[in-house]
Order: C-alpha cells, then structure tokens, then sequence
C-alpha cells in the first residue's frame, strides 16, 4: 500500500502495517522526513512500459500424486521384479 505523507514524501506499506497506525507513528515519519519524493507518478506505470510478461512455464494441470499412490506404485513394481 502507497501511502502519501502531510510533508508530500511516499512510503509503502503493507495493509497490516497501516491498519495498525496511529496518528503519533503518522507524525514521526513527518518528523523524520521519511519517504520518497515522487516526481513522475507514472516511473514505473504500466501505461509506460505495458502488461508485465508472464514466465514461459507451462503450468502442470496435473494434480501431485498422493503419498499412498506412490507407494501402491513402488509395490507394483516390486512385485513385477519379483516374478
């Protein structure tokens, strides 16, 4: 969360941190000039450089076989060995 501070600096915080803020904790940042100086509020916008590019990686629709299913297939083939 993006936070902008009486004295015009920047901060980013998560949700928990900022719902758990006081007035007091507002005006020490002010106090300590904490935060940035944002002078292009589009730096880092999409409308600049577009959508984010997604990985390559194919996910695996496949669910993970189960701890029993592994073993029930260790055991076939244990027993096709054995014969």
């Amino acid at each position: 969360m993006i936070i902008n501070l009486p004295n015009g600096k920047t901060i980013e915080v998560s949700a928990e941190v900022y719902l758990r803020m006081t007035d007091e904790d507002f005006e020490y940042l002010v106090s300590i000039n904490c935060g940035d100086d944002v002078t292009n509020p589009f730096e880092a916008s999409v409308l600049l450089y577009g959508e984010a590019k997604q990985d390559d990686e194919e996910e695996d629709d496949a669910p993970e076989p189960s701890d029993l299913d592994k073993l029930l297939d260790l055991d076939a083939e244990n027993m096709s060995d054995e014969t």
